[in-house]
């Protein structure tokens, strides 16, 4: 067995009520992961890593599944880490790609203000001030940077725009599921091409597409590109 990719999952709260519940301010880089896990791009991910998926991540570059529930184990992934009930029978499980972590930074204020709450939501708010997600059931764990950065990286450069991000972010992160409350939009005239996986399945069966190529490119398009995608087309 394996695992169904997970469609976007909209919140039935609205933003007015999820505005009540204590809050985390994203970054620009935090949003496009919100939208990543929301869309269902993540997946298996349903949210921000917990510290057990975290760990799986930085030692096996992976995640154990167990989709049919074969061990009992189903929901390892969605509920709080417990370092005194680990179970060796998920390590029959599905093993599932995932070399990066996705994981959300919070500062000391933030931390005790969601502990000082005890709510089981969240609200996490765009640097535009709207509130786009709900997150549930949250689990606060140690920001290990040193760590992260050495497994993840396999070194040290200040220079590095993504470990600078990570240097300066708060020392504490914040695992739970995430709901979107809408779909996230950019308004940068680029919005009607973002796709999520459910539609753009939608399209290979509008087209009858049998095979299927995808290129992603961090910079504007060279000839090098070019002649790649235009070699895979053929």
């Amino acid at each position: 067995g394996g695992f169904n990719w997970k469609t976007p999952q909209f919140s039935t709260y609205s933003r007015a009520a999820a505005a009540k519940f204590p809050k985390v301010l994203l970054t620009n880089v935090d949003v496009n992961w919100v939208q990543c896990i929301g869309e269902g791009w993540a997946s298996p991910l349903t949210g921000f890593m917990r510290e057990g998926a975290l760990l799986q991540t930085l030692h096996f570059n992976s995640l154990l599944l167990d989709p049919n529930d074969l061990t009992g184990n189903k929901n390892a992934l969605t509920t709080q880490t417990n370092f005194d009930d680990y179970s060796t029978e998920l390590q029959m499980g599905l093993r599932v790609n995932m070399p990066i972590p996705i994981v959300l930074p919070i500062n000391d204020n933030t931390k005790d203000a969601i502990i000082k709450s005890k709510e089981k939501k969240i609200a996490l708010v765009a640097p535009t001030g709207k509130v786009i997600a709900v997150l549930t059931d949250p689990e606060i764990y140690e920001f290990r940077k040193d760590e992260m950065i050495a497994r993840v990286f396999g070194g040290w450069d200040k220079n590095h725009p993504y470990m600078q991000k990570w240097v300066h972010a708060g020392n504490w992160l914040l695992g739970g599921e995430i709901e979107l409350l809408e779909r996230i939009r950019y308004d940068d005239g680029l919005d009607k091409y973002r796709l999520t996986p459910e539609e753009l399945r939608g399209k290979f069966k509008q087209r009858n597409a049998d095979a299927v190529y995808a290129f992603q490119t961090r910079n504007p398009t060279h000839a090098g590109h070019a002649h790649l995608m235009q070699e895979a087309g053929n």
